[in-house]
């Protein structure tokens, strides 16, 4: 039988780890496209990986996967929400967050991604560079069931299916609804990374004057990212790095500007010996209501983007992968190429019923925090009132609920038990050996 040709685009998270997922759960052979000219190493930002996320990996790429993305990682340890002196509100054991022993961690965006492009390649799937999507034409499938995939260096693919993990700004997805874009929030985030170690192991979560706040959390012993939100009345560019001179003088300024208002050398220091620094506007908008269209379905942030303050943007990319991978063992003929579209959009329709409900409680608890965010950087009572019931939540519930929530979700236990499939899987036991 003929092998389809499966159009991925997007080589983020969500693309590679569908990649692996299709390769090796369904013997597939897929090919993703990514618009950029490669990766490289020491850029871009970071983020945390949480237990729920995490648990996809384990499952698509198995142990050598996992053991490889927490082997460039940091565990948490701690969670520390704090005051821009360096006093501390709450304090919680990350431990609580846990899941099959697998605990959260810290990670820089290039790192991760360097780990499932290793896995891709160990795995022979195709990757190729310097591929920017124009648009997607015949999304239900021509006269001979493929769908036009139009790049900008004028080439065409004729697909049998197309999954878009382009992000947030998708042209899959502007391809088969139109442009949606995400609204910006009246937030600046300005992060970076700086090569010092924290002085108290965790994540932390000051609140300070002039309604700024931010995280700071470790991703290796030597290494922190600082993210500082501010609200901005002006939508910068989005995702650009900075010049080297306009990093030397927006981190000094900054910095300036905080040790003003007060704040910590703790963190101050960091921001002052920044690199890799990112100016971001917080965009927001509610999920996609339909994620598929003929032959073609969105994946991650294309479908749903996540605001940051939950630390969850990242999981919901690989929840849905984890998700699609689930609904495809189940009907593995789906992506065969005399599938037809009624199958492929059937099993789409399951993969849309879990995730969209999930996608979208995790934007409302995520813009929930930060809002919380904000409140704490009042000086008002009501403020301080905020604080105490912080306090209080961490320490009856050991953290905050919507996090142990997020931490907790078991996409394979969630949708299996609900659409009545058989649970019986043999569990992986993982051994992980750090090798920072």
């Amino acid at each position: 039988m003929a092998s389809p040709e499966i159009a991925i685009i997007g080589a983020g998270i969500a693309g590679l780890t569908l990649a692996l997922a299709l390769k090796r759960k369904g013997g597939l052979q897929p090919h993703v496209f990514e618009g950029a000219s490669g990766f490289d190493d020491n850029v871009g930002g970071a983020f945390g990986l949480y237990p729920n996320g995490l648990k996809v990996l384990r499952d698509i790429g198995g142990p050598q996967l996992l053991s490889d993305v927490l082997g460039v990682s940091l565990p948490y340890q701690y969670r520390r929400w704090m005051k821009h002196d360096g006093r501390e509100v709450a304090v919680a054991e990350e431990s609580h967050l846990e899941q099959d022993g697998i605990p959260s961690v810290g990670i820089r965006r290039w790192r991760l991604q360097k780990c499932l492009t290793t896995a891709c390649m160990r795995e022979g799937i195709e990757i190729s560079f310097n591929k920017r999507l124009a648009e997607v034409r015949n999304p239900e499938g021509d006269s001979r069931g493929k769908v036009s995939v139009m790049f900008d260096d004028g080439s065409i693919l004729y697909a049998d299916f197309v999954f878009g993990c382009d992000g947030a700004k998708s042209r899959v997805r502007d391809s088969l609804f139109g442009p949606l874009d995400p609204v910006y929030s009246g937030i600046t985030c300005l992060m970076g990374a700086a090569n010092i170690p924290r002085p108290k192991r965790g994540i932390c979560f000051p609140t300070g004057p002039n309604k700024r706040h931010g995280v700071w959390y470790p991703v290796s012993e030597t290494e922190q990212i600082f993210q500082i939100y501010t609200p901005a009345p002006l939508n910068p560019e989005t995702w650009r790095p900075l010049t080297p001179e306009e990093t030397r003088s927006q981190m000094r300024e900054l910095a300036a500007t905080l040790r003003e208002d007060g704040w910590a050398e703790d963190f101050v220091r960091p921001v002052e010996e920044g690199t890799s620094v990112l100016r971001v506007g917080i965009r927001d908008r509610e999920p996609v209501k339909q994620w598929y269209r003929g032959r073609c379905v969105l994946l991650g942030d294309a479908a749903h983007p996540v605001p940051p303050y939950l630390g969850q943007g990242a999981m919901m990319s690989l929840e849905d992968v984890g998700t699609f991978a689930l609904c495809f063992e189940q009907n593995p003929r789906v992506l065969s190429v005399d599938c037809s579209v009624a199958e492929f959009q059937a099993v789409c329709e399951t993969y849309q019923k879990h995730r969209f409900p999930r996608a979208l409680n995790t934007l409302l608890t995520s813009r929930a925090l930060g809002r919380m965010q904000l409140t704490r950087t009042d000086s008002s009572f009501s403020a301080a009132i905020r604080e105490w019931e912080l306090w209080a939540t961490v320490k009856i519930y050991g953290t905050l609920p919507g996090l142990k929530r997020g931490s907790a979700y078991d996409y394979k236990k969630e949708v299996k038990a609900a659409e009545g499939w058989d649970m019986s899987d043999r569990k992986i036991n993982v051994h992980v050996q750090p090798r920072l």
